[in-house]
Order: structure tokens, then sequence, then C-alpha cells
């Protein structure tokens, strides 16, 4: 589905251009479940402690009325690179139906079937682009701006080696959204300033596993959809040197349309009873059947507080709350009609529209990050800051952990920079590292739930940490 352009005044469509010229890959989600929080390297530097109460633009990623925080033209642009370490160890997973008893040791499957590694490093680094432009319309009334974000929001990529014996519970997984948010914000007086504004977001996803056995014929679905939400944010100041802001970003459902596909593993002439009959079945599974996902994306509240502790010097505190109980699953349901490798023998089963391929329990809870840190103002250039979170995963128990959405509690530990190379450019820098709570693994492969095949149950461990480095860029382009 193409995305269209749109006109938002005189001003703003070099911004725009650039913009969208650099809002692509961010795959990695690095806060609950699968948020992104990497909206900016200013806020990468203090663990977004303060972040929506923030001087920046950058802000609009969680606050729409930070577009009101800048006068004249301006853009912010950053790019953030996410460097994981995640590995998934086996402790005693079994494999049962199929031609296998009960309890059978996935460890021990044949090789001829596909027996694979009992660990994997499913981290893989991407990279996270997000950029912002407002203008203030000084000429008809220079209380009014408008702007746009263009950030994703949620996203992830992991890709175990295919050799690993939980690969009929989860292969390479990806989801990647872009989010276009235009606002339009208001300052009623130097205290107070509102915004708000549509959400336009496309959301393309993919899940990709073994079929019955670790290197079994490879099954997938992939999908697209393109969905609309809101967002609304407000600034206050009730005293000099205090700013509260408190954001808002509406939840999305995205009907990801798209083609269960299964193949990597050709139908005979001997299995099918001719070569015709093998070619037919092998072009109906290659063909795939259409299937859609339904994806629900949560509601975020974030406040954040400002609070000057003398001239150069301010504290930094932020709450964030996600409404991630809303998640209960992904759930494959055919809207055509095909062919599709759902079990043993390797024929496939014919399926018509209705027929549900497989659900992904989740059934999370709600998602919390509490993060503080201190920024100092050195000099008219330099300003350092610091800061340090701790977020709440909405993955609580091992049942409820996806191996593609290998999340846990974390800390935060960050510090960055800004850099004013002179009165139109300023650099940002952000550095954080994540330490993720070691957790367990409960899981049963989803092919196998509704027609015979093999069935795995994982029981696995998740160990995990993480390296974020962030540049940002902040250009004052007119008055």
């Amino acid at each position: 589905m193409a995305l269209r352009s749109v006109q938002f005044g005189r001003g703003t469509m070099a911004v725009a251009a650039l913009m969208v010229s650099v809002s692509v890959g961010a795959t990695l989600a690095n806060a609950g479940g699968f948020q992104i929080k990497e909206q900016s390297a200013l806020g990468q530097g203090s663990s977004f402690a303060g972040f929506g109460a923030q001087d920046s633009i950058s802000a609009m990623g969680v606050n729409a009325s930070a577009v009101t925080s800048q006068d004249g033209l301006n853009s912010y642009s950053s790019i953030t690179a996410i460097l994981p370490s995640a590995t998934i160890t086996d402790h005693g997973s079994t494999i049962s139906g199929g031609g296998f008893p009960a309890g059978f040791p996935a460890s021990a499957v044949p090789g001829a079937l596909g027996g694979g590694a009992t660990s994997a490093d499913i981290g893989r680094d991407a990279y996270v682009p997000a950029t912002y432009g407002s203008y203030q319309f000084k000429a008809y009334d220079p209380r009014m701006y408008i702007g746009l974000a263009i950030t994703s929001q949620f996203g992830l990529a992991t890709e175990p080696d295919r050799r690993w014996i939980g690969s009929t519970v989860g292969d390479s997984t990806k989801l990647f959204t872009t989010n276009i948010n235009p606002v339009l914000g208001y300052k009623f007086s130097d205290q107070l300033s509102v915004a708000a504004g549509p959400a336009f977001e496309y959301a393309h996803g993919t899940l990709k596993f073994a079929t019955g056995v670790p290197q079994g014929a490879n099954s997938f679905f992939d999908g697209d959809d393109f969905a609309v939400g809101a967002t609304a944010g407000l600034t206050y100041k009730p005293a000099p040197g205090t700013v509260i802001g408190l954001g808002w970003r509406s939840a999305i459902t995205h009907e990801l349309d798209g083609a269960f596909v299964s193949n990597g593993s050709p139908v005979s002439a001997a299995q099918a009873g001719s070569a015709a009959a093998a070619a037919a079945l092998n072009a109906g599974l290659n063909a795939g059947v259409a299937t859609r996902v339904e994806l629900r994306l949560p509601d975020v509240v974030n406040l954040s507080v400002t609070q000057a502790v003398s001239p150069n010097t301010k504290l930094l505190g932020t709450v964030e709350w996600t409404n991630w109980s809303t998640f209960n699953d992904l759930t494959l349901n055919t809207t055509g009609s095909g062919r599709a490798i759902l079990g043993n023998p390797l024929l496939g089963f014919a399926v018509n529209p209705g027929t549900q391929l497989g659900s992904i329990s989740a059934k999370w809870d709600d998602g919390w990050f509490f993060s503080g840190g201190l920024e100092h103002k050195y000099n008219d250039q330099l300003t350092v800051r610091a800061g340090g979170a701790y977020e709440i995963s909405p993955i609580r128990a091992a049942s409820q952990r996806i191996v593609s959405i290998p999340d846990a509690d974390r800390i935060w530990a960050s510090a960055g920079f800004s850099y004013a190379l002179n009165n139109t450019l300023t650099l940002d820098f952000g550095y954080s590292h994540l330490f993720v709570q070691s957790a367990g693994i409960d899981r049963t492969s989803l092919i196998g739930q509704n027609f015979l095949a093999p069935q795995t149950h994982l029981i696995a461990n998740l160990d995990a940490d993480i390296d974020i480095v962030s540049v940002g860029l902040k250009v004052k382009l007119g008055n």
C-alpha cells in the first residue's frame, strides 16, 4: 500500500522530504514488548527521563505539544544503532506426536529429521531513524504551530539459526512500522501549550518457523496493513523552572493481510502418486493461502517532568504506561482457499476461508517505565546529561514470553551530551546499556495445534543485554 505525501504548510515540505528519506529500517524493539523508545539522541542520553517535557521538537515522539517548544522553522533527525546480544538456551524441551512418543527429547531428534543446536543467538543489530519538523505561523498567529513526526513506534527483528531445536516454535520474525504524525499545536500562554493530530501507520510483519521438526519445511506468514490512530499532549509550566509534559498515543489495530506459505520440502512424485500431481501440489504450497493476522498495538501515556535546581542544572523524571493488556494473541485465520503444510504427510491440507491455522497466545500485562536523570549546562555550547531507568515488562511469566519477542524486565544506564556547533546546528549524542533480566520460556509450537503434526514443547531460558548508540542533529532553519 503506497503512502501519499501531504502538504502541511509553506516551509515544511523540505523537512518532510528529509524525514521520509530517512524514516525506514526500524526493526528492533528495545522497550517493553516490542515497543520502540529510540526516538531521539537527546532523550537517549538520560534514559528518556524528562523527555516529554524537554525543550526539543524530538519530544513529539511521546508528547505532541513539543511542537510548540521551538519558534520559527526547525528540524531534528536522529539515527540509533541497537546492538543486542540475546541467547535462548534449551532446558529440557520435548517433541510429541507425528510419529514421536510423548515427551521425546527435542535434542535427540534424529539428524535426518533436523535435530539441531540447543542454544541460539537471536539478537540482530538494527538502526532506528526518527525525524521531526515544526513551523510557527508567525505571520498569521504566532501562538499556532504545525509539525510532522515520522517515527517507528513498534518493531522487532529476531533470527535464530534454523538448526536450533526451537525453530518450530519461533524462527526469524520481523515487524516494521512507520508512523507519520502531523500535529497542530497552540500556545495558549507562556504556561500552557496543547497539540493533537492523526497518526497514520504502516505495518509489515513476517512470522517464520520450521514445520513439524527443526529444519523441517519452512512455513511463514507475510502481510501488511495501513491504519490510523491519534496523538495528543500538553505542556504546563506551573512555576519558573518547572515543566510538566503529558502525552498520549492511541491504540492502533492492524489487520495484516497477506499469505501463509509452506515451502522448503518439495513433494515428490512418489509421495503424490505422479509427477503431475507433485507439480500441482508444490505449486499450491508455494502459492500459499490468503491469511489475516490481527495485531493490536497499545495506548501509551507518558508523564514527564523537568525541574531546575540551579540556573544550569535540572532534574529529569518520567513515568510511562503502555496498555499491553489488550495484546492477547496473534492468530492466523485464512481468508482464502489453498493448501498448506500443516502436518504429516508433507502433501499438505486443503484449507478454506475461516480456517484457524494456529494461534500464538500472549495474554500480556501492562508495561511500566520509570526513569530519572540529571542535565547540566556546562557552557553556552555544551550540555551534559545522564540517567537511569527501570522497565517492568508486560511479560511476567514464562508462558507469556513469545520466542520471537524475548522481552523481560530491564535496567537502563545512559549518558549523553548536546553540543551547539553554531547558531543553526546542534549535535546530540546518547549512549545506553540495558541489563535484561534472565527469564524463562515455556511455549508450544504453532503448527500442530489444530492438525496432526509433531509439536514441540519448548522449555528454555533467555539471557540478554543491549548497547544503544544514538546521534541526532537539530537544525534551526529560519525564524
